[in-house]
């Protein structure tokens, strides 16, 4: 059976590739930061997504980890960018990285209006793949990929 862990599995995008692995037959590991929050039962481990040494435990076994890092705020963050890179380098040797990201493009107050522009062509065209899949999460793609070996192939 493939192994996948998930990183950041107490926000929605988690919660949701953590349920749909699951019901594909993974071998899913969650790992949050509080993963008594989660609702499903399973193995569970606790690790600080910003900080690689916590994550190298967690990390250690799977032939996939996918990465539903996301931010709650609306301002400026780099828990994504940090978190990734925390990830990578905590990363086990052969081990493969997916990340997801259900962020809104969000177009800054102050942007001109080719930034304003781009960014509302962008949201339209994310909202039409949104509505092309389906709103029930059917883009998470576990019925198109599965991982053996630990690469992940498209099996449309």
């Amino acid at each position: 059976m493939p192994s996948l862990a998930v990183v950041a599995t107490t926000g929605r995008t988690g919660q949701l590739v953590v349920e749909r692995g699951l019901a594909a037959g993974y071998d899913v590991t969650a790992i949050a930061r509080l993963p008594g929050n989660l609702a499903l039962d399973h193995r569970r481990r606790t690790a600080d997504a910003l900080n690689p040494e916590s994550l190298r435990g967690a990390l250690a076994g799977p032939e996939a980890v996918v990465s539903a890092l996301g931010s709650t705020g609306l301002g400026p963050t780099t828990v994504c960018s940090a978190g990734t890179a925390a990830i990578v380098s905590a990363l086990p040797s052969g081990a493969r990285l997916m990340v997801l990201s259900s962020a809104a493009l969000a177009t800054p107050p102050d942007a001109g209006p080719g930034a304003r522009l781009l960014g509302g062509i962008l949201r339209w065209v994310a909202a039409a793949s949104v509505r092309r899949h389906g709103a029930d999460g059917e883009a998470v793609g576990f019925q198109r990929a599965r991982v053996d070996s630990g690469a992940a192939e498209r099996v449309d």
